[in-house]
């Protein structure tokens, strides 16, 4: 199995739940996304909640933009930073 990292873009300037980053252990892209999405995340725009000149809050594994890794990854300093001044997790863990 692989760990696929979803990395959340701080669309607007600020960063959402479930965590700045999810991890999802799965067999294929497909599966992390439909996990991925079960716990929270989207893929559509949504402009009412994200920022049109910021972009997508997050990507999806199917189209490739996630990195994938044998190991759960470590949290930067920088996100750990983020998660204590917004006050949601660094980082979300799903095996």
């Amino acid at each position: 199995m692989t760990y696929y990292t979803y990395r959340q873009n701080n669309s607007g300037g600020s960063h959402t739940e479930p965590a700045i980053n999810l991890v999802v252990k799965a067999d294929s892209p497909e599966q992390a996304d439909t996990i991925a999405i079960a716990n929270g995340v989207y893929f559509d725009p949504m402009f009412e909640v994200d920022c049109d000149c910021c972009g997508n809050r997050w990507d999806s594994a199917v189209d490739g933009w996630v990195s994938t890794s044998d190991t759960i990854p470590e949290v930067s300093d920088w996100d750990l930073r983020w998660a204590k001044y917004e006050g949601i997790p660094a980082q979300l863990v799903i095996e």
